[in-house]
Order: C-alpha cells, then structure tokens, then sequence
C-alpha cells in the first residue's frame, strides 16, 4: 500500500524502458481505464533510460488520467465468437 502525504491512497503503475523519456511504453486498456476511474489516485511511474547492468534509470510521475499526459495508440484487438 502506498499513500500520499495527506494520507490518501495511493495506486501506482510502473513503467520500464531502456530508452529515453520519449521511448513508447506498452500500457493495458484496464490500466487506462483504473486511471480514468481512479483519476489522481492513479500515478503512473515512469522508469526511462533504465540499464540493467548498473541497475538503475531515471524516473519521473504523474497523477490522473493516462490520456492527460499521452497519446494512446490501439495496437490490438480482442475477438470473440460472433
């Protein structure tokens, strides 16, 4: 459990990639959609320039919904049975 300063809690997603702050991450629909549930209860962390031989990266967050700080691209379907 995580909690901010004022003691609300806090849900927090991580994101890791070996490239720059720019570097696309790959982030669920139901990631998406507890971010617009949970609006700034929901922080994204976000890991960039990350090198697995030293074991360290750099980092930055933010609060709120996915789709106030990126732009979402559909990159895949789900099919059923008609």
């Amino acid at each position: 459990m995580s909690f901010a300063e004022n003691g609300t809690e806090k849900f927090i997603e991580v994101k890791i990639t070996a490239g720059l702050a720019s570097t696309p991450f790959y982030i669920s629909e139901n990631e998406v959609n507890v971010s617009r549930q949970l609006k700034e209860r929901f922080w994204l962390y976000r890991v960039h320039s990350y090198s697995r031989e030293e074991n360290k990266g750099e980092f930055y967050s933010y609060s709120d919904e996915v789709e106030e700080h990126y732009s979402l691209s559909p990159i895949q379907y789900r099919a059923t049975v008609k």
